[in-house]
């Protein structure tokens, strides 16, 4: 039986942003006041759920497994720098609070791959947070009432 251990140890209310990558997209996310928004898009407003999972979710996953202390290993966890989905997130000076390596497993669809910045180990985390940490701005975003109003009166 493996041991639970939390990936994140820092105070929540700390974080004021963060940012994901892979491959592919990203995406950068800020707190105004006790407003998030998506960075440098001003036609979105965030989706408050997407919001509340990441919190939920992402930042409270425990690793469990202890799976690999090879850095050779990275690319069969799809925890390399290259084919990661990276999240950093930061606190109100922009100075990173964390550094986390994501990857999704391709048979067990229950846990997720992480790997802290500086540490080769990889761990299977408690619960699959791939689906929360997605950099596609329709994840995190959404067209304001008043726009999807005036949309379908055209």
């Amino acid at each position: 039986m493996s041991k639970e251990e939390a990936v994140l140890e820092i105070d929540l209310n700390l974080i004021t942003s963060f940012t994901i990558t892979n491959p592919i997209d990203k995406i950068s996310i800020s707190k105004n006041g006790t407003i998030w928004e998506i960075v440098d898009n001003d036609t979105l407003n965030i989706k408050q759920r997407s919001i509340d999972m990441f919190f939920d979710k992402v930042l409270t996953v425990k690793k469990e497994t202890l799976i690999s202390k090879s850095k050779e290993k990275w690319g069969i966890y799809s925890v390399h720098d290259t084919n990661a989905t990276h999240l950093s997130l930061f606190d109100n000076k922009n100075n990173i609070l964390a550094d986390f390596y994501i990857g999704q497993s391709k048979s067990n669809y229950a846990n997720s791959y992480i790997r802290i910045n500086d540490d080769q180990n990889v761990y299977l985390t408690s619960e699959n947070i791939f689906y929360y940490i997605n950099p596609n701005l329709n994840y995190w975003g959404e067209n304001s009432s008043a726009d999807s109003l005036m949309q379908n009166e055209m």
